[in-house]
């Protein structure tokens, strides 16, 4: 019986190693994927996220200079309600302003 238990544990630990040695190997591959993308945004191409993309102004054909239209929008997403007190009308709640352009 011992034999059984020792022959079943061994497995189990080579199985366990070998999962563990692949599941690495993805995770580097993940991870330096993740650190190229990050260095092309960040350090390569200078994005800011603070900073809007407003274009330069741009002269037509009649000589006069036209400035792009930049379009911003916010959505105010409802998260929970907290809490609600009907005699003294408050209402307390969790939202998410998010704004993109």
């Amino acid at each position: 019986m011992a034999l059984f238990y020792s022959i079943g544990l061994l497995f189990l630990t080579k199985f366990c190693i070998a999962q563990s040695d692949q599941s690495d190997e993805i995770d580097t591959v993940g991870l330096n994927a993740a650190n190229e993308v990050y260095n092309e945004i960040f350090n390569v191409r200078g994005y800011n996220r603070f900073l809007s993309p407003i274009s330069t102004r741009k002269t037509n054909s009649s000589g006069g200079s036209k400035t792009t239209k930049l379009n911003i929008h916010f959505d105010l997403w409802y998260i929970k309600l907290i809490s609600l007190d009907a005699q003294s009308q408050m209402l307390s709640i969790c939202l998410e302003l998010k704004t993109y352009w």
